[in-house]
């Protein structure tokens, strides 16, 4: 994103396990500075997204390597309320490679809070709990991007975003910025 790399561990990060990691905004220089000044403001804003982006797809390919390659999500459902961003839901869906789907229910994420606690309270597997309630879905289903110019630039904003990661945080788990 215009140079710029955001990290974001602002508390810490669990996947991977780097609990001393704090955020970081790489790659600040004269021509993308000006965005603080006015000239692109969008540069950070995006940056942040993208790093967001990153460490979903780092999450994932840790789930992936856990699970095994049978376990590679087509689809996502998204909630909160960043799942309301148009930029950021292409963005997932990209970086992803999954389509996304959204539930109708505004308060979504509270619902599966809720069900998860009736599971807890009834003493019921959360799969068991929550089968056959359903939720409600938009007709709107994000896809990937078929544009490989893009899908290129995000694959090496993702290396990049790995490779500044590992430099700070990897091997310097105890002295991290």
């Amino acid at each position: 994103c215009g140079g710029l790399t955001f990290l974001p561990y602002l508390g810490g990060e669990r996947t991977p396990d780097w609990p001393q990691a704090t955020g970081a905004l790489l790659g600040l220089n004269p021509s993308n500075m000006d965005c603080l000044g006015g000239g692109r403001p969008g540069l950070i804003y995006r940056a942040a997204m993208e790093g967001l982006t990153y460490l979903m797809a780092d999450a994932l390919s840790t789930m992936v390597e856990a699970c095994g390659d049978g376990f590679r999500p087509k689809s996502f459902l998204l909630v909160g309320g960043g799942s309301k961003n148009r930029l950021w839901r292409q963005m997932l869906a990209d970086v992803l490679g999954a389509e996304l789907r959204f539930p109708q229910e505004a308060e979504s994420a509270a619902l599966g809070a809720a069900l998860q606690a009736g599971a807890a309270a009834s003493g019921v597997d959360v799969a068991k709990f929550v089968e056959g309630r359903t939720v409600d879905l938009d007709d709107e289903v994000v896809v990937p991007t078929k544009n490989q110019q893009t899908l290129e630039l995000y694959r090496e904003g993702l290396t990049r975003y790995r490779t500044l990661s590992g430099r700070l945080y990897a091997d310097n788990r105890e002295n991290q910025l």
